[in-house]
This record gives structure tokens, sequence and C-alpha cells, in this order.
């Protein structure tokens, strides 16, 4: 009923039933814990990386998704072919898709 993850308890007195984050009165049916949230500005930027595709905000994350993939591709064509800083790009890109690879992952 809390939708606590890692709900666990860690023990019993009586009615009472002790988990990580309180505790839970059997007899009276109250439950007595703590819940961390974040700030409102930093929840707002949250919810947007978790939008539905049911909310308008889902299309707007697509969109600005689609124009960063366009910008960091586009990138690779503000030097000549030739010069080292395509390779350096070439090389960064390559680095940073690794990364990702691995943190998603794991």
């Amino acid at each position: 009923m809390l939708h606590i993850k890692g709900f666990a308890v860690t023990k019993t007195e009586g009615d009472v039933v002790h988990f990580q984050q309180g505790a839970y009165d059997g007899a009276t049916g109250q439950a007595v814990y703590t819940s961390k949230e974040l700030p409102f500005v930093l929840q707002k930027c949250v919810g947007l990386h978790k939008t539905v595709s049911a909310k308008v905000t889902h299309w707007f994350a697509l969109l600005f998704a689609a124009m960063l993939c366009f910008l960091a591709v586009s990138s690779f064509w503000m030097y000549p072919s030739g010069s080292g800083m395509v390779r350096r790009g070439i090389c960064i890109a390559i680095g940073g898709l690794i990364v990702t690879i691995v943190v998603l992952a794991f």
C-alpha cells in the first residue's frame, strides 16, 4: 500500500512492524515513515525525462532530441574532411557512444 521500493521488514514487535524507512502499527493501521523527494525545480526536470506518450510534452521532448541529434551529426561537416579536428571529433563521438553503452548496460 505504501509503494516503497525495496520494502523489507527489519523486525516485528507485537503489532508494530518496523522497516527501513519507518514503522507500521497493525492495531491502529497507522504507518509512520520518511520519504525523500527532490526539490521542485529538479522534480520538474526529472518529469521531462519521464514523459508519457499521452501528454503533449512527449512530442516536444522528441522534437528536442531530434534537433540535438541533428546538431551533433552536422558538426562533423564544420571542418574540412582531411583536418585533424574531424578525426578528433569522430574519436570523441565513438568514446561517448562506448561510455553510453557501458552506463546503460550496468
